[in-house]
């Protein structure tokens, strides 16, 4: 499973290189990935947004787009999120979900497929209930010693 550096890894190789692109189409493989709608809506909600970057809250990825609609996904154990400059260069099996953009495609690959993605609005609360109520991220600077006190100062339960 990737780690929260991973993550963080991954999320700032994409951002560079997919800002500002748009999604011209959208191909879905295994449409039992998209969790809170249908393949077609997914795709036909996204295709024409211009992505704004890639964002990370835990272990969640948020590819913000300019439009209403944004995606989040969730990598579990063995997804990742691909940015291939020309078709082919990641072709083999595992590759569930084909963003094609105005430069390149984003490709969701997961050999196990334990990931998940969700349609989600681009702006307030995504309705998706592991990620709405997140607490402080671990590597965000705000989350320092003192703010892990706080936190923990009228906790009566061991830490593990």
């Amino acid at each position: 499973m990737p780690e929260l550096p991973e993550v963080e890894t991954i999320r700032a190789f994409l951002d560079e290189r997919v800002r500002g692109k748009t999604i011209t189409a959208v191909e879905i493989g295994l449409p039992r990935l998209i969790k809170n709608t249908t393949a077609d809506r997914f795709a036909a909600a996204l295709t024409g947004q211009t992505l704004e970057g890639v964002e990370r809250r835990g272990k969640y990825l948020f590819v913000r787009c300019r439009g209403p609609w944004s995606f989040l996904v969730h990598l579990r154990m063995t997804g990742s999120l691909l940015y291939e400059e020309k078709p082919g260069q990641y072709a083999g099996r595992a590759i569930h979900l084909i963003f094609t953009l105005s430069e390149g495609r984003l490709l969701y690959r997961d050999i196990r497929t334990l990931g998940c993605l969700w349609l989600v609005p681009s702006e307030g609360a995504t309705g998706v209930k592991g990620y709405d109520n997140l607490g402080p991220d671990a590597i965000s600077p705000d989350f320092t010693t003192d703010r892990l006190y706080d936190l923990l100062k009228g906790c009566r339960r061991p830490v593990k």
